[in-house]
């Protein structure tokens, strides 16, 4: 029984290795010699930028050049060469390298863009074109030759040809986003908006009813629509968008653009239908304006304060002085405040500091100072400097003890010490502000200040109110 049983463990053994030789024997010797050595690839390209650092092109050119005859496929290998090469000043030298790398492995993007990029500084036009078409050939069913090479074209020789290119594609693929989308920015390039919206129009519909990329592709179509001057298109679009994707915080912002729009062609009630049911601060922020446009003070101061809790917190400052001074003036400060601020809203703040400074002095003097304040924030944001200071300054020397003296005091003092022979007149300001106003959130910002000015040194302690 022993003695049968011994000689079953070598055959065993004896058929289990001649499986594996028969396995090994089916992998082609050309696959096991192709095989990538990370580690002597790693180390030869360390070794390539050795030399390369040190000045020594030539020798990382030829451990380079050695490395691609060991590992073919290394990508890598051939991005170090063309930087060798292109420090040498021989850049034209690597086409050759490229070539040969493309024809073992032509599905790899990177090196094509390369070349291409490569051809352009050569100013081969024609290489180009051929290069694109080859890579066609090479890669078939993808859109990267039509989408990298109308990126290349744009550059080398304008917008109009790489269109082309991209359309080819189109007709040869479908409508592919990647290159409906390309597509579209050609035409906006162009300043073809309608083609460019028809582009994105047929991206928005190759995505399947209630998708999430469906609605970021019509979101961005609705975003160029609304700014264009097809406004009832923009209407229809929108309100299929608000049917599919109802609550959909996008409505917000393009709802808020596109009642701006219709307020400029004069259609303020289709505005106000466009705003109706949407929630979110830049719907609320365009209703407030429309109503105080038309009028309605205490519906408007409704409208800002809804907004507030979602803005930016420099935006809800400015918009809480806003809603205070509406609240507070009596009605010919208040109106005069609701034109200054509609001014300002609908981009327009040089037309802002004018409203203010031409109808200040007919409204009560209690009043002034807030209006003044409106003024010199809008003064700021147009640039007005000299504006913004002389606001400023009738806010200090006329109302000293109005709520908005201590922030114009000290603007006004960053702003006079700034100027040739500003400096007493900065420090008086300042001062009067320290003594008089102890007690305000300002203060600290204004010691610092002073400091800086009396030390002379010449950086403003800016971010204080």
């Amino acid at each position: 029984m022993n003695g049968s049983a011994t000689p079953a463990i070598p055959r065993a053994v004896a058929i289990l290795a001649a499986l594996a030789i028969c396995t090994l024997s089916a992998v082609p010797l050309a696959a096991l010699q192709n095989r990538r050595d990370s580690r002597l690839e790693t180390r030869m390209l360390r070794q390539a930028a050795t030399q390369e650092s040190q000045g020594e092109l030539k020798e990382a050119e030829a451990t380079l050049r050695e490395l691609l005859e060991v590992e073919s496929g290394s990508s890598a290998a051939v991005m170090a060469l063309e930087r060798v090469l292109r420090a040498d000043g021989r850049v034209a030298d690597v086409l050759s390298v490229f070539d040969r790398y493309l024809a073992e492995h032509p599905q790899t993007v990177q090196v094509w863009q390369r070349k291409l990029g490569v051809l352009v500084e050569a100013d081969s036009l024609a290489g180009v074109d051929l290069t694109v078409e080859n890579w066609i050939r090479a890669a078939p069913g993808s859109p990267d030759p039509y989408r990298e090479g109308a990126r290349i074209l744009e550059v080398a020789v304008g917008v109009a040809k790489a269109a082309e290119l991209i359309e080819a594609g189109v007709a040869a693929l479908g409508d592919l986003p990647v290159l409906l989308d390309g597509l579209a920015e050609m035409k906006l390039a162009e300043g073809d908006t309608a083609a460019a919206l028809a582009a994105m129009r047929r991206i928005t519909e190759s995505y399947a009813g209630g998708s999430s990329e469906r609605r970021a592709a019509w979101t961005r179509e609705l975003r160029i629509l609304v700014e264009s001057s097809d406004t009832e298109a923009a209407l229809e679009q929108l309100a299929a968008f608000k049917e599919e994707h109802p609550g959909a915080e996008e409505l917000d912002g393009l709802s808020a653009a596109l009642a701006s729009r219709l307020l400029d062609q004069g259609k303020r009630d289709e505005a106000m239908a466009v705003l109706s049911g949407i929630e979110g601060p830049g719907a609320a922020l365009e209703r407030a304006f429309l109503l105080l446009e038309g009028g309605a003070v205490a519906d408007a101061v409704a409208a800002l304060q809804s907004a507030l809790p979602e803005l930016e917190p420099s935006h809800a400052t400015e918009i809480l002085e806003l809603t205070l001074a509406l609240s507070e003036l009596a009605a010919p400060g208040a109106g005069l405040v609701a034109r200054a601020a509609i001014a300002g809203h609908r981009g327009d703040p040089s037309h802002t500091v004018s409203v203010v400074r031409d109808g200040v002095d007919g409204i009560p003097a209690p009043d002034r100072p807030a209006v003044l304040a409106l003024g010199a924030r809008a003064a700021d944001r147009a640039g007005l400097a000299e504006d913004a200071a002389a606001l400023r300054r009738r806010i200090v020397a006329e109302h000293p003890d109005s709520r908005e003296f201590p922030e114009a005091a000290l603007r006004l003092a960053r702003a006079v010490a700034a100027e040739p022979g500003g400096r007493d007149e900065a420090v008086r300001i300042l001062e009067a502000l320290i003594t008089g106003r102890p007690d305000s959130p300002v203060v600290p910002g204004a010691r610092r200040e002073l400091r800086r000015i009396q030390t002379g040194n010449s950086r403003p302690q800016g971010g204080e109110r």
